[in-house]
């Protein structure tokens, strides 16, 4: 057989390949580092989802959120009622929120922030990059009263003698007394098809990707708009998402598809900006966790008494949403349900509700007036903390247990009337409540417990039932007005910071009871604090008393059965 010897290249042929490679070359290589810049960039906006739902939460739940460097400067981080975010240095300085997100231990970042116009821009470890839009505020004016028929629309009531001519305050272009501003124009939003909007605005580079503008329910595309459903085990249907419909009031079927629509699904429309009404049949039951949590341009929402049942964070920093009409059936107010809905003035709360959870209505800033359930057995934790508009409540027999900070900061508040079947007032519940001038204690009451009525500015005298036998750390700390107060028999510990910063402080009793007094109890009260002790003058050299207990105070007068002892 004849061997058959191998071809050469041809010059020709060798010029070809050489060009193939070089074309090649030229093509993919841009594409390679395209595929590579597209991965990093995805996972920038994998990174900034998460940083932006840990300042959601750190905001919803603290509003600001201050934080303490090493070197001790503190800074805060603010939202606007608008949502947009802005901070300060040392609780003076206005601050670059970027530098502000930059340095936050809570966020761990491994990446930076940078600011371009009113976005964020996130840089990622990798390179990659993703914009958090439309997000820096700035620092609000100061509040001035604008008295309206003698009253502003913050609540206070203008003297008699100071009645200000009428002057229009325009939010959404009406006035609160009915007048329309001649000038106002609604926000114009940007919907980019094939890149441009309507309007001739061509979308900035990062946002490209084709959007929906639904001119009678049908888009330039093709594309109809509609809503998500899912179908439940026993045939009927739930909403699980907006769809495609960029519209402001949605308003959901009682059917879809000849099935009952049953309930509204976690998360169905959380974080939508279109938004602003929505109606909801009476074949709904159940709203689902999240379910319009972050739709901060609703401000108005129809919940029908089917519902029964309303899951956690289900209105979560719904910013604009103006008046809650809770279902007639409904048991629960699950945790962080209306958290964060600051333009909510009023709340009535049906007698079928037995709990309101865990930060229900934390943060709702512009709260007035509140008519709990006459079947409320818990209020939990920070229930209403910063409820800071809330000047009174009625608080129904029926409640057995109101959590931790369930009032803290509110700062309005002037006179409270506990529960006769509550046993405990617990920690922080009503600390910082500057405006506090009485507090109704029942003989049921058996412990005060940490800081639970610390920092209530306003608040003279106390009496406090014989019932009570713990009276916690820092129990009456900075209640800077205090005069007077006699601790009961039965107490045996005075524990520390008890009356810390009672600077108008002039008399305590205390019972022959005492067997500890812990450090720092009557730090920085005034000279002449008297102390009056029913035990005799052996009985208080019995006591055991920390060497710091009366450290910074002034001085002051023991009196054991008419016996003095001074320092």
């Amino acid at each position: 057989m004849k061997k058959q010897e191998a071809k050469a290249f041809t010059v020709i042929e060798l010029v070809i390949v050489i060009a193939v490679i070089a074309i090649l070359s030229v093509v993919l290589i841009p594409t390679f580092g395209d595929l590579i810049k597209q991965a990093n960039d995805t996972t920038a906006s994998m990174e900034l989802r998460s940083i932006k739902i840990t300042v959601e939460t750190m905001l919803i739940k603290e509003n600001p959120y201050t934080y303490t460097e090493g070197g001790g400067a503190q800074i805060s981080i603010y939202r606007n009622s608008d949502g947009r975010l802005w901070a300060l240095f040392n609780g003076t300085y206005q601050m670059s929120v970027s530098g502000a997100l930059n340095v936050c231990p809570a966020l761990n970042l491994s990446g930076s922030f940078t600011v371009s116009g009113s976005d964020l821009i996130y840089t990622a470890k990798n390179g990659g990059r993703a914009v958090w839009s439309d997000i820096l505020g700035e620092r609000p004016e100061v509040h001035r009263h604008v008295f309206v028929d003698g009253k502003c629309a913050c609540g206070l009531e203008a003297p008699e003698q100071d009645q200000p001519d009428h002057e229009h305050v325009f939010i959404d272009g009406k006035c609160a007394c009915g007048e329309e501003d001649p000038n106002y124009v609604p926000l114009h939003k940007h919907a980019y098809v094939n890149g441009t909007c309507s309007c001739g605005e061509k979308a900035p580079k990062y946002d490209l990707i084709h959007k929906h503008a639904f001119v009678d329910g049908k888009c330039s595309c093709g594309e109809e708009m509609s809503l998500a459903f899912t179908r439940q085990s026993d045939g009927s249907y739930y909403v699980t998402g907006i769809g495609n419909w960029a519209v402001s009031h949605v308003e959901i079927p009682a059917k879809y598809n000849d099935r009952d629509v049953t309930g509204i699904g976690g998360g169905a429309f959380s974080g939508n900006s279109n938004i602003t009404s929505v109606s909801i049949p009476d074949s709904v039951k159940y709203i689902g966790s999240s379910a319009f949590s972050m739709c901060r341009s609703l401000n108005h929402v129809d919940i029908p008494d089917s519902v029964t049942e309303i899951e956690e964070y289900a209105f979560y920093g719904c910013l604009h949403l103006k008046s809650i009409d809770l279902p007639n059936e409904l048991k629960v107010i699950d945790k962080y349900t209306f958290c964060g809905c600051s333009y909510v003035t009023t709340v009535d709360i049906p007698d079928s509700v037995e709990t309101i959870s865990d930060y229900a209505f934390a943060n709702c800033y512009n709260i007035t007036d509140i008519s709990l359930s006459q079947n409320l057995r818990v209020i939990g934790n920070a229930t209403f903390k910063n409820c800071s508009s809330l000047a009174s409540i009625e608080i129904p027999d029926s409640v057995e247990f109101i959590n931790n900070f369930a009032f803290s900061g509110c700062i309005s508040l002037i006179s409270i009337d506990l529960p006769d079947n509550l046993t405990e007032i617990n920690a922080h519940c009503f600390d910082g409540c500057t405006s506090l001038q009485s507090v109704d204690i029942p003989d049921s009451v058996s412990t005060i417990a940490t800081y639970a009525l610390a920092r209530c500015s306003s608040l003279t005298s106390i009496d406090l039932p014989n019932g009570i036998t713990k009276i916690e750390s820092g129990a009456f700390n900075g209640c800077s007005s205090l005069t007077s107060i006699v601790i009961p028999d039965g107490v045996a510990w005075i524990k520390e910071d008890t009356f810390h910063g009672c600077s108008a402080l002039q008399s305590i009793t205390l019972p022959k009871s005492i067997t500890n007094i812990e450090r720092s109890v009557i730090a920085y009260c005034p000279s002449g604090l008297v102390i009056e002790y029913k035990g005799s003058e052996q009985e208080w050299a019995a006591i055991k008393l920390n060497n710091n207990w009366d450290k910074n105070s002034g001085e002051y007068t023991i009196n054991c059965l008419g016996e003095n002892i001074t320092d």
